[in-house]
Order: structure tokens, then C-alpha cells, then sequence
């Protein structure tokens, strides 16, 4: 609504906020994750397992939900 347009940023700094990059986390040179790369942003750890040759990105919370159903759906990816 029109009374929410007072609210709002200004164009500038809208524009200051699409140019805005995020910052890149890099990979240490063994290959190993950055620690902040971890975690979930409810502090669950992230990494289930990390070696060489494989890491596996899940959280306790979403192999639960998966472990209660049945069916599993997944796109091409994981053929």
C-alpha cells in the first residue's frame, strides 16, 4: 500500500544493495571446507562427512525427515 512507501529504502540505496557482492569463501588448498562452512545458521553442523573424495552435506534434522517417509523424490542430479 501507498502508506508502506515512506518505509522504504531510497533508490540509491537500493542500488547500493543489488550492487553489493557477497564476500567468496574459498577452500583451504588441502581441499578441506572453511570451518564457517559448516554449520547452518541454526548452528546444526552442516557436514556430515569430508574426506578427499567426497563430501556429504546434510544436517541430523533433514535425515530425519527423510528417514519418516516413505518415498523420496530427486531431480537428475542424483541419477
Amino acid at each position: 500500500p501507498l502508506s508502506a512507501a515512506g518505509e522504504l529504502p531510497k533508490n540509491e540505496a537500493l542500488m547500493l544493495m543489488i550492487r553489493r557482492q557477497r564476500t567468496v569463501e574459498t577452500v583451504y588448498a588441502d581441499g578441506r571446507l572453511p570451518e564457517k562452512l559448516k554449520k547452518t545458521y541454526r548452528d546444526e553442523d552442516f557436514i556430515l562427512c569430508e574426506d578427499k573424495n567426497l563430501i556429504i552435506i546434510t544436517t541430523q534434522t533433514n535425515l530425519s525427515i527423510l528417514k519418516q517417509n516413505k518415498y523420496w523424490f530427486a531431480d537428475g542430479t542424483f541419477k
